[in-house]
């Protein structure tokens, strides 16, 4: 009889000591992921910060392209400036390798023909002006 009783308590302690370490896993397995799912969250957020400045830098590096092919296209040249790109590039769409579209604030005397334009650069190219 006493046996039967030490055997039922051990039973029912190590049942409790066993619900007690497995409750504590969870615990630290949804901490675990939880700190997990906060670094991701916090790398996503500087990934999203660098790709618009990425988009930013992209941008700017294409308008100062475009500059240098209308003043190749003019043949004018002159310091290559923000005053001087935003004076004559309104946008500019590109495709690397591909095409570029390049809109500009007026319009422009080309002196260069689009066929040899594209031989030299090496991609499709469109020159329209744009009007505020």
């Amino acid at each position: 009889m006493q046996l039967n009783e030490q055997y039922d308590e051990t039973i029912e302690q190590t049942q409790e000591n066993f619900e007690e370490y497995c409750q504590s896993v969870i615990e630290a397995v949804d901490q675990y992921f939880e700190n997990l799912i906060q670094g991701i969250e916090d790398m996503a957020r500087q990934l999203k910060k660098a790709q618009g400045k990425l988009k930013d830098a992209e941008n700017y590096l294409n308008r100062a392209y475009a500059k240098r092919i209308i003043d190749w296209a003019t043949d004018q040249y002159e310091p290559l400036t923000d005053a001087a790109i935003n004076e004559k590039i309104r946008k500019v769409n590109r495709d690397f390798g591909k095409e570029i579209q390049i809109y500009t604030t007026s319009d422009i005397p080309i002196k260069k023909s689009l066929d040899e334009m594209q031989k030299i650069l090496q991609e499709s190219v469109s020159i329209q002006t744009v009007k505020n």
